[in-house]
């Protein structure tokens, strides 16, 4: 039996990026602040903005605008959605 194909989510987002990258790029594709992400997710602001910095990296982007450009909450699959923590939009 061959594999499933992978889905646009698994296109768009490398395995590489970890699961908090995946949720700041979740939240950042919601339009929040790195501030707003930071209380969201517990973290600081500056690690917030290290991580948005990583996503630049990882996925070959040079501004907010591109990165969030991406994706949309909806590119990210159910049960990423449901556990990841944000307001609902």
């Amino acid at each position: 039996m061959a594999p499933d194909p992978p889905s646009d989510f698994d296109m768009i987002l490398p395995e590489r990026l970890n699961t908090r990258q995946r949720e700041v790029l979740f939240l950042l594709s919601k339009g929040l602040r790195n501030s707003e992400i930071g209380k969201l997710l517990g973290l600081t602001e500056r690690t917030v903005k290290s991580y948005v910095s990583q996503l630049f990296l990882i996925l070959d982007v040079s501004n907010r605008t591109e990165l969030a450009g991406l994706v949309s909450p909806n590119d990210f699959p159910p049960e990423f959605r449901e556990t990841a923590k944000a307001p609902k939009a």
